[in-house]
């Protein structure tokens, strides 16, 4: 017995962790006062035993912890860091019987780690704009003519996409709108007037 008091000794007093990796995710910017979620993506097996501040929050935030993985915090305009801070040591009693029919109870070492990281975000007061939204691509409606005597002197680059199901899924996948794809020379030299607008655009051009 004196054998296992010593090793579960010398494992408590080691418990100093490796550092592992750990991920804040918290939005870069937000406006004041307005409830800011805050989440860690940890590798803490169920069951370890924990020690250590957990988050670290600067005095000026208000903080409501909802899981030890998810926090909501809020306040005025600033700049913050939040910080994650904490050992843990995962341990699970055995329980055996000797020779002598005896039950003997050790503590099992299944592992330990340390985390330490943190985040940077704003917080926007009301005179502050909002972040510079990203360019939206723009969106066609697209009407195709070809001359088919000339279908098959054009590449094949071409060809495909007056034929290809693939490309036409990839446009409408885009927010494009094809409308039709249409061979000049069966309009029979008259336009329909919904053709209009689209066939005198491409005058001039080759087809």
């Amino acid at each position: 017995m004196r054998q296992i008091t010593i090793l579960i000794a010398i494992l408590l007093s080691g418990f100093i962790g490796s550092l592992c990796h750990a991920q804040i995710n918290v939005p870069a910017e937000s406006k004041e006062y307005v409830p800011i979620p805050v989440t860690v993506k940890t590798d803490i097996p169920d069951g370890a035993r924990l020690r250590g501040p957990g988050w670290v929050i600067p005095e000026n935030l208000n903080a409501y912890e909802c899981s030890p993985a998810l926090i909501i915090v809020c306040g005025p305009p600033g700049e913050y860091v939040i910080g994650y801070r904490i050992q843990w040591l995962h341990i699970e009693p055995v329980t055996f019987t000797d020779g002598n029919g005896k039950e003997i109870t050790i503590q099992s070492y299944l592992g330990d780690g340390e985390y330490d990281t943190e985040a940077k975000f704003k917080i926007l007061g009301p005179n502050q704009p909002n972040p510079p939204q990203p360019p939206v691509d723009p969106t066609w409606r697209i009407m195709l003519f070809y001359d088919g005597g000339q279908l098959d002197n054009l590449p094949a680059g071409q060809r495909s996409i007056l034929t290809s199901l693939a490309i036409r899924q990839k446009l409408i996948a885009r927010g494009h709108n094809l409308l039709e794809v249409l061979e000049a020379g069966g309009l029979g030299g008259s336009v329909p007037p919904r053709y209009a607008p689209w066939f005198a655009a491409v005058q001039g051009d080759p087809m």
